[in-house]
């Protein structure tokens, strides 16, 4: 209980104190496909002063930690594909 408490309450104002804010945005395809005006005009406000990224821009760090996420996406979907490679998973 002490471990959720802690995981929960004091590392995610940790997390917020300490993390840098975002200088630039990720622009998807599909992205204003799904909202209404009231968000593409959140999204727009949130924006402002930032600029998008683009893979050429990313520093190397950037780079592996997005081709990483990628490959633990693809390993994820693999895994939770049916139950018994998800019981296979969790063991």
């Amino acid at each position: 209980m002490a471990a959720l408490f802690i995981s929960l309450t004091i590392n995610s104002a940790l997390y917020y104190k300490f993390s840098k804010k975002a200088k630039t945005y990720e622009k998807r395809d599909d992205e204003n496909e799904y909202l209404n005006s009231e968000e593409i005009a959140l999204l727009a406000h949130e924006r402002e002063g930032k600029t998008e990224k683009h893979i050429e821009t990313l520093s190397r760090r950037e780079k592996f930690l997005d081709a990483l996420s990628e490959k633990y996406s693809t390993w994820l979907g693999r895994i939770m594909h049916n139950k018994k490679s998800r019981l296979i998973g969790i063991l």
